[in-house]
């Protein structure tokens, strides 16, 4: 099967086309064109309240966690949203937390784990297990992470 990834709502940089009626019209037409549920990847913490609203109320497609800040900044500087100095329980922490959150908000399950820039680190894919049912990847991180889970 085949599915389709949507990432980066409700934004990373503040990209001023990134409205909510902006993402209704693109919802509709994708909805309309496939005629099936896509995988979009959330941002919790740059989600207000009226965004988390809207996708519980105006969508169906499956929520993805897309981290939980995806903040540029830290991006550049660690290659991952997690500093090197936080331990694993914490780190596992963050993410519980973030995703029983955004869980709330849209009310349904968010079982993918979609790391900004499709990079995730040995630290973070060993507490992923037994909060998320999958992950996602890119080309971009180390092939040893992937081959471990």
């Amino acid at each position: 099967m085949i599915r389709i990834r949507v990432d980066d709502f409700p934004q990373t940089k503040g990209e001023p086309q990134h409205t909510r009626d902006a993402f209704r019209q693109f919802h509709r037409e994708l909805t309309a064109l496939t005629g099936k549920r896509y995988l979009l990847g959330v941002i919790p913490r740059r989600c207000s309240p009226e965004d988390i609203l809207m996708l519980r109320n105006e969508t169906d497609c499956v929520i993805g966690m897309h981290g939980i800040t995806h903040d540029e900044q830290q991006l550049d500087v660690h290659r991952n949203e997690f500093p090197a100095y936080l331990g694993r329980q914490n780190v596992r922490d963050r993410l519980a937390e973030a995703r029983l959150a955004l869980e709330v908000g849209v009310g349904r399950p968010v079982r993918i784990y979609m790391p900004p820039r499709n990079v995730i680190d040995q630290r973070t894919a060993g507490v992923l297990n037994g909060l998320f049912d999958h992950y996602t990847a890119g080309p971009e991180p180390d092939p040893a992470v992937l081959d471990r889970f």
